[in-house]
């Protein structure tokens, strides 16, 4: 049982990186129109990478959080609260470009920013994955050695 558990996470997980892939630019559309309320012009960039992290999510969730013998209300719960966090740590992300205006040269206009490293967005990414999952993980433990 907890290997067909496996084997559908990762199925779903392929899945989700297609679909993610397919709507690329619908994605860079929306952070498009985020900093065009801003007055604001961004030089986004989102790579396979950060899609690899973000399709994995049903993985990442079944790894942190060891879904063995759970029912599947609980796992999508879980799944969605990572969700929201990663969408929470993008939005900080977004804030945190607007904020600063990292520039890509002294030459260009200030409204013209960038994001300051290559993985930036993966590095959000990743911490809306690892903090709500370990967070998860250690409230589950906490409330075990109540009991």
């Amino acid at each position: 049982m907890n290997r067909i558990r496996i084997y559908i996470t990762i199925g779903v997980s392929i899945l989700l990186v297609l679909f993610l892939e397919h709507f690329a630019e619908n994605l860079i559309d929306g952070l498009q129109w985020v900093f065009s309320k801003t007055d604001r012009m961004a030089s986004i960039s989102i790579g396979a990478f950060d899609y690899i992290i973000l399709g994995f999510l049903p993985l990442w969730s079944y790894l942190i959080l060891n879904h063995k013998e759970k029912g599947i209300i609980k796992i999508l719960t879980e799944n969605f609260i990572m969700s929201l966090f990663i969408a929470a740590f993008i939005g900080i992300g977004i804030i945190v470009i607007i904020i600063n205006g990292f520039r890509i040269s002294p030459l260009l206009p200030e409204y013209i920013v960038n994001q300051p490293f290559s993985l930036y967005w993966s590095l959000f990414i990743s911490i809306g994955i690892i903090l709500p999952g370990f967070t998860i993980k250690l409230l589950r433990n906490r409330k075990k050695n109540k009991v």
